[in-house]
This record gives structure tokens, C-alpha cells and sequence, in this order.
């Protein structure tokens, strides 16, 4: 997971609590080449994220995917993945998050989560409303994204990704 700015400890939370549920699996199967644990990496903002993936991919054990905090930020993973001389998604996949204009305009179109965000407005307005109104505030609701899959990395079109 690459982040930037205030994404960062929302990511690293996320993930502590994923690797938490892979912890025990890693444990009981040690014959991996290379580690199945996901590992973060922030950079302080976009324009130096692209030195700091770059550094990342020049690695011996560079990941095999990414999977960026927002489409813009997977720019800066095909640029640095340009100019290391790797193919999308044959030496790397990548996967970014928001689903954007620019995921379906970029070359390979970026796989990416869609996450309902007007849905998401409307729920937190209907919240603070009732709040406001000393109503009773409404009952939580799963709202489901989806990941729009194209050709930065493999998987099932349409596969829907449940969150609250």
C-alpha cells in the first residue's frame, strides 16, 4: 500500500488489522521465497512520491503489486515503474483506489476500487441532520464499492467489495 499526505495512518490501521488476520496463516506456512505479508510506505506528498516508489522498485525483493491510496498516486507507480523498465501488469500490478476519470484513460487502464462517495455524503448529511434535530440519528447501512477491474492487474470484473 503506497500513501500520502493525511491517507497515511488510515492506511496503516487498515493494514494492521490485515496482516493481524494474515499473521497466523504466515505462521503455520513458512516455505514462501517471499514474505505473503503486505508491507505500507508513505511519502510526505505526490511530487516526491515518484523518487520514493522508484527507490521502492529498485529493490531486490520489489513487490509484485501495489495497491495506491488513490488513482493519482498510481501515476507515480507507472511512472516509477517506466522508468524501471517494468511492464504493467507482467512485472508489477497495480490497483488504486476511487475509481477516477483518469483510471480508464491511462495506458494500461488502471484497475481500481469504486467506492459509492455520493452515498457515503448522503448518509454522513443524513447523520448530522438528525443530530442537529435531536432526531433519532439513522440506522448504519453497508455500503457496497465495487472493483472496477482493467489491465493494471488481474482479477474478476465487477467483484464487489463490501464496507461500511
Amino acid at each position: 500500500v503506497i500513501t500520502f499526505g493525511e491517507t497515511f495512518a488510515a492506511a496503516k490501521s487498515f493494514f494492521a488489522a490485515a496482516t493481524a488476520d494474515l499473521s497466523e496463516a504466515v505462521d503455520s506456512s513458512r516455505n514462501h521465497a517471499r514474505s505473503p505479508l503486505p508491507s505500507t510506505f508513505h511519502a510526505d506528498d505526490l511530487e516526491n512520491s515518484h523518487h520514493a516508489i522508484g527507490a521502492l522498485l529498485k529493490k531486490k525483493n520489489r513487490p509484485e503489486a501495489v495497491f495506491a491510496a488513490n488513482d493519482m498516486l498510481a501515476l507515480s507507480v507507472y511512472q516509477a515503474a517506466y522508468d524501471e523498465g517494468l511492464r504493467l501488469p507482467e512485472d508489477l500490478a497495480v490497483v488504486g483506489y476511487d475509481d477516477s476519470i483518469l483510471a480508464g484513460k491511462i495506458v494500461p487502464r488502471l484497475t481500481s476500487y469504486y467506492q459509492p462517495a455520493r452515498e457515503c455524503a448522503k448518509a454522513a448529511i443524513d447523520r448530522i441532520v438528525a443530530a442537529i434535530e435531536g432526531g433519532p440519528a439513522p440506522e448504519n447501512e453497508i455500503l457496497c464499492g465495487r472493483l472496477v477491474v482493467r489491465e493494471s492487474a488481474p482479477g474478476k470484473t465487477g467483484q464487489r467489495i463490501r464496507a461500511i
